[in-house]
Order: C-alpha cells, then structure tokens, then sequence
C-alpha cells in the first residue's frame, strides 16, 4: 500500500495532500514478462491501469474505461521506476548498465549509522550516492539532486528504514521518498516473494 503526496496543492509551502495508491507488481526475469497495476484514489479521482508484457501479447488497460491498447515495444526495460522501488531489483540493474560509472565516495553518516557512500551516473545522467549501511552492507537510501518547480535545485531521497527476512532474503519493508526532507510518498511493501 502506498500513500502519495502530490505537487497540486495551492499553498506554495505545502508539498501536497495525501492520496491512496496500490500497486501490485509480477515480474518473471527468465520470460520477461511483467503485471503491474494501479489502483489510486485521490478526492474524486479514481485511476486504475494495468499493463501487461508477455511477449507479443502485451497491453496497456484501462479498467475505467474498459479498453485495452497494445504496447509497442514493449520490454521490462521500460519500466526502471518501478524497480529502483526494490533495491534487489535496482542493484542488479545498476550493475548490468551503469556499472561502468560506479565510483567509491567515501564514509558518510546516515539515521546515526556509519555508510559507505558509492555513486554512478543514473539513466537520467543524475550523479546519484548509494548509502550502504557499514555493518549490514544493506542499501539504507540512495539520493540524486532534481529541479523542482518551486524549491529549485534540492534533493530527493529514496530511504529504505528497514528489512525483514523473506525465505533466504533480506528485503526492505517500505521505501520512504523525500524531496528537500519532506516526504512525498510512503509506501509499506506488504508481500514480496
């Protein structure tokens, strides 16, 4: 379950107001197929997508209007927001594409926990720091810098607070994203598997 704020408040100093949205998210890697959908509520909103990849049979629906678009292209690279969500997911990609830009930056501090800081250039061309924490080797948040509308130059963080044991794995049981030190979103990862 997931609790967005968004950028369409009136009142310059608020970020925004809260509004419901869920996710479900199925990935198989070995076939590259994907089911990702939506269901989010906000005020009198309601907006409740899926889209499917299974190889040629791949679609956008929209369970409002009840149609269903192919997607052209359609490939699981497409969708990196969805997994810098999980930092299972993200790592691996990191390593697959942008391996080459890794750097070591150093020692930082983080929620009073010593980090190793490491960067790379994200497919934005973002400079973005990966704080790993020093004792689990777990990633505690990675941050990169944006241009905001309203607060210029700032920073946005995407902090994972903690993981739990799922089978043989660690994972992290929500992803708290900020921007200036703010939250914009928290999200409570109720299943992984």
């Amino acid at each position: 379950s997931v609790r967005q704020e968004h950028d369409e408040s009136p009142n310059p100093n608020v970020l925004g107001t809260p509004s419901n949205r869920r996710e479900s998210i199925a990935v198989d890697f070995a076939n590259s197929r994907l089911r990702y959908a939506i269901n989010h509520e906000w005020k009198n909103y309601v907006y409740r997508p899926l889209e499917i990849i299974n190889a040629d049979k791949s679609y956008f629906v929209n369970l409002w209007s009840q149609t269903a678009t192919p997607l052209r292209n359609p490939s699981l690279k497409n969708y990196p927001e969805i997994f810098e969500k999980l930092p299972q997911f993200f790592l691996q990609d990191i390593l697959k594409t942008r391996a080459a830009s890794l750097r070591w930056l150093g020692e930082s501090r983080f929620q009073e926990r010593r980090q190793n800081v490491i960067t790379f250039i994200n497919r934005n061309g973002k400079q973005t720091a990966l704080y790993f924490d020093a004792e689990t080797k777990l990633l505690s948040k990675y941050e990169f810098f944006i241009a905001h509308c309203r607060l210029g130059d700032t920073k946005k963080e995407y902090i994972f607070p903690s993981y739990r044991k799922a089978g043989e794995f660690l994972v992290p049981t929500g992803l708290k994203i900020q921007i200036a030190g703010e939250n914009e979103a928290e999200v409570g990862y109720e299943k992984i598997e």
